[in-house]
Parts: C-alpha cells; structure tokens; sequence
C-alpha cells in the first residue's frame, strides 16, 4: 500500500482509472534527478492473469501525489507482468 496518491491519465490527459491506485499499488520505489526533477517509479499492482489493466498503456501519464500537490511525474514506459 502507498501513502501517495497515484493516478493515471491517457495520451489525452484523460484520466482512464476513477479510483486512486495507491491503496493497491506495492513495492513503489521513486527517484528523482538534481537538476531535472522526476527521475523513475516503479510500482506493483496485482491483477488477474493475462489481463492488461486499462490504465496501464505505453506512455500514459503517471502522478503521484502528495495530499494535493503532485510530487512526481513521469511516462509509462515498461509494463511488465509477473
């Protein structure tokens, strides 16, 4: 379970998943890059086998946040399931 918020927008910055994935995601992991900001995340969230969730998609937009404010930012870049 993470403490922050994590939502998931699509190309279009339309958010594809209602619900915040923080309270199912585990193993999060988070770097960031001085100067430069976001560096990567990583996160696991379980789902049933063989199926893509909606909200995972190559270069959807990931936020975490931080009660309001969004402490970090990046692009899906790997989708790997195990």
């Amino acid at each position: 379970m993470s403490r922050f918020g994590i939502v998931v927008l699509d190309t279009q910055a339309t958010a594809v998943e209602r619900a915040d994935l923080g309270p199912e995601a585990t193993n999060l992991r988070l770097t960031t890059v001085l100067p430069g900001g976001c560096g990567e995340c990583s996160f696991r969230v379980r789902a049933p086998i063989r199926f893509v969730p909606v909200w995972a998609g190559l270069n959807y937009e990931v936020r975490l946040l931080d009660g309001t404010e969004v402490f970090w930012s990046g692009r899906m870049e790997r989708i790997i399931p195990h």
